[in-house]
């Protein structure tokens, strides 16, 4: 006889008192009195009536109801929901994966790199020597580790298409943020002043190397992301790899590209 197969317990409850998950990639809100009871996705409320959060209407049929009270959003003038990520774009709405090229900053790198939202840093396909500028303007869960959860305009910068199982590189500066807000027309501005403090560096030869054959476990690294200590000249490990001649002429073709002097 076969084995019986589990079934999974429902994400979704009619009574909403069962639910265990929270909204966290959407925005949400709980419902308040200032809500059209009853209302369902597309209905408008009637005239003059006052809404929690002016210009958004919340989905709030009872089995969307999460451990925190609270529905998702729907995104303005759309059935669509609203994402969210950890930083807003000036508009105030959530930055734009699909034009804005970001990385989702995780908790090692935050706790170890001293790295924080709105960071900028340069990610670079050592194959090819593509590279594209980006900040972190999502964050990653409590014990995330990854340092390559990106956006979709950072990935099909780099591979023109779906993400292949290349390493990639990234080189990351901690406090080059301009703030609270992500603003992605300073990120060439902030990455070119990042990288004239890293060619003080009295071995800039051994990062190039570092970033090309990246090393996990060593203590510079999280992850294979390199965060360099710009302005006090300390002399980088010697990197374990023996050197990729190509790759480290792309990685360095790429930093000269991208403003390193």
């Amino acid at each position: 006889m076969p084995p019986m197969r589990r079934i999974p317990s429902p994400v979704f409850n009619a009574n909403p008192d069962l639910n265990t998950f929270e909204w966290t990639g959407l925005r949400s809100r709980a419902d308040t009195a200032w809500d059209v009871a009853g209302e369902q996705p597309g209905h408008k409320k009637p005239a003059g009536t006052p809404v929690a959060e002016p210009g958004t209407v919340i989905d709030f049929r009872p089995f969307l109801r999460d451990t925190d009270g609270a529905f998702p959003i729907f995104r303005r003038g759309t059935d669509f929901y609203a994402p969210r990520t950890a930083m807003n774009g000036p508009d105030g709405q959530a930055v734009n994966a699909l034009t804005v090229p970001y990385a989702v900053l995780s908790t090692a790198l935050r706790r170890n790199g001293h790295v924080r939202l709105g960071d900028v840093g340069l990610a670079i396909r050592p194959t090819t020597g593509i590279s594209c500028s980006f900040l972190f303007a999502d964050a990653g869960g409590g014990e995330s580790l990854s340092v390559g959860e990106c956006s979709a305009k950072l990935v099909r910068t780099l591979f023109g298409g779906p993400p292949t199982n290349e390493a990639v590189s990234f080189l990351v500066f901690p406090r080059t943020s301009a703030g609270d807000v992500a603003m992605p027309d300073l990120i060439p501005g902030l990455l070119q002043a990042a990288l004239g403090d890293l060619a003080d560096f009295a071995n800039v030869d051994e990062i190039v190397t570092r970033l090309a054959q990246p090393q996990f476990g060593e203590p510079l690294f999280v992850g294979r992301a390199f965060v360099p200590r710009t302005g006090f000249r300390r002399p980088v490990m010697k990197a374990l790899a023996d050197e990729d001649s190509v790759a480290t002429v792309n990685v360095e073709d790429a930093l000269r590209r991208a403003g390193l002097p």
